[in-house]
């Protein structure tokens, strides 16, 4: 019951950050991510 819990809080506030930066900037993010991976950090 905690995990499904967690992973609400966790989808809920994910949606209202994105709101508050902006979609463009999430999309352009996760964009790279799934290109490039772990070679960013």
């Amino acid at each position: 019951m905690e995990k499904a819990r967690t992973w609400k809080s966790v989808v809920v506030w994910s949606v209202v950050s994105a709101a508050f930066i902006g979609p463009g900037a999430v999309t352009t993010a996760v964009a790279a991510g799934s290109t490039f991976a772990l070679d960013l950090l």
